[in-house]
Formats: C-alpha cells, sequence, structure tokens
C-alpha cells in the first residue's frame, strides 16, 4: 500500500440526485492552514519529550539549509519525511494520535478555509487534502473542515508502534500528482471541472493535472510558473470571489 486515504463519503456521487460529484484538491500547509502543520506538530512533540533530540536537530539543519537555499525545496522536502520517519520509530500511533488531536486548533486554518470548503461541498465538490503532514494530523483538519478524504504521509507499524518506514509517496517528486491517480482510480472519478490549490512548486506536478489550477500564498518559483500558464492567481481578500467564477 503506498499511500493512506481517509474518507467518510461512501459514495461519490449522489445517488439520489444523481449528481456527478467533481474533486477538489487542496495543499494544505499555507492554502487552508496558515504555517506549516508538520514542522510545528514535531516542535510541539520534541517539548512533549516525544520526539527525539538528534531527529529534531536534523531537521532544523535541514530547514535552515533551505532558507538559505543550499538545498531544493523539493530534495528538502523529501529528506524532512525521512527524518520524521527515523523519529517516530518505535512511537505507540496511539500517542501521536492523541498529541494530533491536542496539537491542532482550529484558529490555526485561514479565515476563508472553513467558507472556501463549505462553497465547494455545496456546489458537489469532493474535498481531497493533500500534505507532507503525517495523516493523524490530516485527519484532525479533514474533520473540522468537513472535508471528504486526506492524503499524506502514512508510517508503517508494527504491533501499534510505528516502524520508521515511510509507506506513502507524497514525499517524492511526483508523489502527491501519482497519489492523486491511485485516488482516481479507486474510487472511479475523474478530473473534468476540477479544482486545485497549493502555495508551493511541490505542488507544480498535481496543478498540471487540475482543469482549474489556483495558487494561493505562493513561493515566487509556483508564482512565475503560474504566470508563465495563465493559471489562476488568488490571494486570502479574493479567494472565494474567484472561486465562485470558476464554479456559477
Amino acid at each position: 500500500m503506498f499511500f493512506k486515504i481517509l474518507y467518510t463519503k461512501k459514495n461519490l456521487i449522489d445517488l439520489s440526485l444523481q449528481k456527478i460529484m467533481k474533486l477538489a484538491v487542496f495543499d494544505v500547509d499555507r492554502t487552508l492552514y496558515d504555517g506549516y502543520s508538520s514542522v510545528e506538530f514535531v516542535s510541539y512533540l520534541k517539548k512533549k519529550d516525544i520526539f527525539p533530540e538528534k531527529q529534531y536537530l536534523e531537521m532544523n539543519d535541514l530547514i535552515k539549509k533551505l532558507s538559505y537555499k543550499k538545498i531544493p525545496y523539493l530534495k528538502a522536502a523529501h529528506d524532512y519525511c525521512l527524518i520524521l520517519g527515523d523519529g517516530l520509530k518505535d512511537i505507540n500511533k496511539q500517542t501521536i494520535k492523541k498529541q494530533a488531536k491536542m496539537f491542532f486548533s482550529e484558529k490555526k486554518l485561514y479565515s476563508y478555509s472553513a467558507d472556501l470548503v463549505s462553497l465547494l461541498k455545496n456546489h458537489n465538490y469532493i474535498i481531497l487534502l493533500l500534505s507532507n503532514s503525517l495523516i493523524e494530523l490530516l485527519g484532525e483538519v479533514k474533520d473540522c473542515l468537513g472535508a471528504d478524504s486526506v492524503i499524506g504521509i502514512e508510517l508503517e507499524t508494527i504491533r501499534g508502534k510505528y516502524t520508521g518506514k515511510i509507506l506513502s509517496e507524497v514525499h517524492f517528486e511526483h508523489g502527491k500528482s501519482n497519489s492523486i491517480n491511485r485516488y482516481l482510480e479507486s474510487n472511479n472519478i475523474d478530473l473534468k471541472d476540477s479544482i486545485g490549490m497549493g502555495d508551493s512548486d511541490h505542488d507544480i506536478g498535481f496543478l498540471e493535472m487540475i482543469t482549474h489550477p489556483v495558487v494561493i500564498n505562493y513561493r515566487k518559483e509556483l508564482l512565475a510558473y503560474a504566470k508563465k500558464n495563465n493559471w489562476m492567481i488568488a490571494d486570502k481578500e479574493n479567494v472565494l470571489t474567484k472561486i465562485k467564477n470558476i464554479i456559477k
């Protein structure tokens, strides 16, 4: 199994109304969540003496290299996940699920996030959250927003404890787009009239698949690519209006 999907909807077609459901895919960090959820969650776990010092320092060093542009973003995202898996090795999964619930706060979501998800759901969109964060944490975001599914970092467990092995592929260069393709296959839907939203060049791969790609809170690399390809560029003040213009 390459990735974890959590979902609450039994059908992607509303059989009572015979309405075909469309797909809206959201990167989470700096798109719906104000910040970097995984980095903040690891810092929280470190303060709780759950995440080890060695891997925590390795992560900080990696983030520092990224901030000074000494390492490409895609490699940093990949290596970060490897360190995350190593740091959580031998920790009980239920411990992390409990801590994720305690850590997550609705206040960390952008003011437009809930309205945006609600708007799309009211127009027959399935909401898929996609991120380089642990699925245990993404599940909290999903439940808060009323999203349908998440794809994120899944760690292997044996007898309830993490082994350190990563089962998902979202941290690879084409991991997000590959994961979406698997999701489409398993749920028998397509990308017709789909909407996607991201903030970094790591999102380019999946945004290229989408009918209506939208960039927000963007890194300059993504902004340049978006302008070149005539993608929609939004900000916190106009994102709801721009999405309404797509779906009307």
